[in-house]
C-alpha cells in the first residue's frame, strides 16, 4: 500500500531542485539580464536565469536518474522477488588452536567469538540468493553470496567469497621464536558451488565445495559430502569434510586442516513447530608450520576429539523462528607433539554455542 500511495509522486519528485531554485529567489530582473547580454534583453522583467535553469535542469536529470533507480530498488519486490528471511545468530566457543597459541601447544584456550548474519530470499519461482557474512573458529571471517536453483531432483548453487581480517602470529610456534611478525593480507577471494541430487521423501546426496583463486599470500579450500534419507519425523544422514587453510610468508607456511566425520538426524513431529538436530562425529584437527627454504618441518599440532552437538529451530510464529544450538567434545586428546596429552579430564571447560533469531516476509 506504501508503494501504491507513494507511486503518484515520483514524477513530480525530480523537479524539485527546480522549484526550489525558483522560490528561494533564484530569478533575475529585465535590467539586469540586458547587463549580462550587452543591453539586449528579450525576455522582460523577472525571467529566469540561464544559468540557474541549466543547473536546475542538471539536478532534475540527476534526480531523475537516482529516483527511477531507487524505484526500481523498492518496487522490485513486488515484480519478482518472493520471500525473504533474515537471521541473525550470535556465540562463543573455544574448540579450535588459538591463532596465538603458545609453544606448550595448548588447544581450546582462547575464546573466540561466532555467529552470522544471513539474508536469503526467494525470485523467479525456483530461485534463490543468499546473501551471508560468517564469524567462525576455522576460517574466521568471510563474506559470501550465492544464487541457488532448485530443479525439483537436482539443486545448483554458486557464488564468490571474500575471506577478510584473518590475520596469524608466527610466533606460534616453537624453534621459531625470533619471528614475530603477523601473517596479514589484503582480503582472500574465491569461489563456491555445491550439488544437491534428491528424490523428494527417499533419498538425497549433496556434495559441495569452496577455493580462493590464490591472489593472495594465504588460501582456503572446503569440500563437504552429504547422504540421508526420509523416515517417520526423522530424517538422518552421515557427512564428511575437510577444511584447509594455508597462510604464507617469504620464510614460512603455516597450514591449519580440519577433517570431520560425522551422523546427524532431523527430528520433528506434526502440528509442533520445533525442529531437533542432533549431532555425533569424530574430528581431526592439525597445525603444522614449514620452512619454505628447506621445507624443514618446524612444528606440528595434532588434536582429536569425538564431538556432540544439539541444534533447536523453533517457529515461536509465522514469521519468527528462534535458534539455539550447542557442541562439546565427548573425549579428546593431543596427538603431536609427542607424548599424547589426554584433555578429557578438562572436558566441561571446551565448549561452542550459540543462539539467535529468524525473520521470515511471506509475500
Amino acid at each position: 500500500m506504501l508503494f501504491q500511495k507513494s507511486c503518484i509522486f515520483w514524477p513530480v519528485l525530480p523537479f524539485f531542485p527546480v522549484f526550489a531554485h525558483f522560490k528561494a529567489g533564484n530569478t533575475v530582473s529585465g535590467p539586469e539580464l540586458a547587463d549580462q547580454k550587452g543591453g539586449k534583453t528579450a525576455l522582460g522583467k523577472g525571467c529566469i536565469n540561464p544559468n540557474i535553469l541549466f543547473r536546475g535542469v542538471f539536478f532534475m536529470k540527476r534526480s531523475l536518474f537516482f529516483l527511477v533507480f531507487l524505484g526500481l530498488l523498492l518496487s522490485g519486490p513486488r515484480w519478482f522477488l518472493g520471500a525473504l528471511e533474515i537471521e541473525l545468530v550470535a556465540g562463543a566457543g573455544n574448540m579450535t588452536f588459538d591463532p596465538e597459541s603458545d609453544k606448550d601447544n595448548k588447544p581450546f584456550d582462547e575464546l573466540n567469538y561466532l555467529g552470522y548474519f544471513n539474508l536469503k530470499g526467494d525470485f523467479f519461482d525456483k530461485a534463490e540468493y543468499n546473501i551471508r557474512f560468517e564469524r567462525e573458529s576455522f576460517f574466521q571471517n568471510t563474506l559470501s553470496a550465492k544464487i541457488s536453483i532448485d530443479m525439483d531432483y537436482v539443486a545448483l548453487e554458486f557464488g564468490p567469497f571474500i575471506g577478510i581480517w584473518d590475520t596469524l602470529k608466527l610466533s606460534s610456534f616453537r624453534k621459531i621464536d625470533k619471528i614475530t611478525d603477523e601473517i596479514e593480507s589484503p582480503p582472500d577471494v574465491g569461489i563456491m558451488g555445491g550439488i544437491r541430487l534428491a528424490y523428494p521423501g527417499i533419498v538425497f546426496l549433496a556434495l559441495k565445495g569452496s577455493s580462493t583463486l590464490n591472489f593472495q599470500n594465504k588460501s582456503r579450500g572446503e569440500a563437504e559430502i552429504n547422504a540421508g534419507f526420509w523416515l517417520p519425523y526423522v530424517i538422518p544422514a552421515v557427512s564428511a569434510s575437510v577444511k584447509t587453510f594455508t597462510w604464507q610468508s617469504d620464510d614460512i607456511e603455516i597450514r591449519n586442516e580440519l577433517t570431520r566425520l560425522w551422523a546427524s538426524a532431523d527430528i520433528f513431529a506434526k502440528n509442533i513447530p520445533l525442529l531437533l538436530r542432533v549431532d555425533f562425529g569424530w574430528e581431526i584437527l592439525k597445525r603444522s608450520a614449514e620452512n619454505n627454504h628447506t621445507e624443514e618441518l618446524l612444528d606440528e599440532h595434532e588434536l582429536w576429539a569425538m564431538f556432540a552437538g544439539v541444534q533447536a529451530r523453533w517457529q515461536v510464529s509465522k514469521p519468527w523462528r528462534l535458534i539455539a544450538g550447542m557442541e562439546i567434545p565427548i573425549f579428546a586428546w593431543t596427538e603431536k607433539p609427542p607424548p599424547a596429552k589426554n584433555l578429557s579430564k578438562n572436558l566441561f571447560f571446551y565448549y561452542q554455542f550459540y543462539a539467535g533469531a529468524a525473520w521470515t516476509y511471506l509475500k
